[in-house]
C-alpha cells in the first residue's frame, strides 16, 4: 500500500493485528471490564486496545485507528480506511490464496470454530450445513470494498473466484433437501461474482481446479 502511494499507520496495524482476536469472555466479572457488556468479541478486543497502558507508547490517534480497525473485523463491520482493510483481510486469512492449500484449509478451521461457538455436535454439522454457512459468511465479505486500490485487483479476483468455486463444488451438490438453500446462495454468489466482473473485469479462469 505504501509503495503505491497509500498512507499506512504501522503502529495501529501492529496493535490491531495483535489484539483483534483477543480472548473473548462472556463473563467479565473478574476482569477490568466487570461493568461492561459487549455485543461481540470485536468490541471486547477494541476495549482492550483503548485501555492499553502508556508504556505501549501509542498516541490517541494510534489507539483510535487500531480500535476502529478491530471493530471493522466484525462480520457486519464497515472497513473504510487502509488500516481497516488490511486488518480485515488479515483476519479472514487465506480466502484469496491457493484454492486447495489455503482456501479449503482455512474453511476447515472456520468449520471447527462454528462447531465450538455454536456448540453443535460435529456429527450434526454436515457438509451441507457447513457449505451453506460458509457461503453466507463469505458473501458478506464479498459485498465489502476491501481493495486497497486499482493496483490491488489480484487479491479480490482470487477471493471471488475461490468463493464461486467453493459454492459450485459444495452447495449445489447437496441434493433436493438443500435445493432451496442452494438456489438462494447460488443467486447471491453469482450476483456478487457478476458485479465484481463488471466493476473490475477479470483475466483469470478456473481451469486450474
Amino acid at each position: 500500500a505504501e509503495e503505491n502511494g497509500g498512507t499506512v499507520n504501522r503502529k495501529a496495524i501492529i496493535v490491531a493485528g495483535l489484539f483483534h482476536d483477543a480472548n473473548y469472555q462472556l463473563d467479565h466479572t473478574n476482569t477490568e471490564f466487570s461493568d461492561r457488556v459487549f455485543d461481540n468479541k470485536e468490541e471486547y478486543s477494541a476495549a482492550i486496545i483503548e485501555n492499553l497502558p502508556d508504556e505501549f507508547g501509542l498516541s490517541p490517534a494510534d489507539i483510535g485507528e487500531a480500535s476502529q480497525a478491530t471493530r471493522a473485523t466484525y462480520l457486519y463491520g464497515d472497513p473504510v480506511s487502509t488500516t481497516d482493510k488490511i486488518i480485515v483481510r488479515a483476519d479472514i486469512g487465506n480466502v484469496s490464496g491457493d484454492y486447495k492449500q489455503s482456501f479449503i484449509h482455512k474453511n476447515e478451521l472456520f468449520r471447527q470454530e462454528q462447531i465450538r461457538s455454536q456448540n453443535i455436535p460435529e456429527k450434526l454439522f454436515d457438509n451441507a450445513t457447513f457449505a451453506a454457512n460458509t457461503v453466507k459468511v463469505l458473501a458478506v465479505y464479498l459485498s465489502k470494498d476491501l481493495s486497497l486500490g486499482d493496483w490491488d485487483r489480484e487479491w479480490s479476483d482470487s477471493f471471488v473466484l475461490n468463493v464461486y468455486r467453493f459454492f459450485k463444488s459444495n452447495a449445489i451438490e447437496q441434493g433436493s433437501k438443500e435445493l432451496d438453500t442452494a438456489k438462494g446462495l447460488g443467486e447471491t454468489v453469482l450476483r456478487l461474482f457478476s458485479s465484481h466482473i463488471l466493476r473490475f473485469g477479470s483475466d483469470k479462469n478456473e481451469d486450474s481446479e
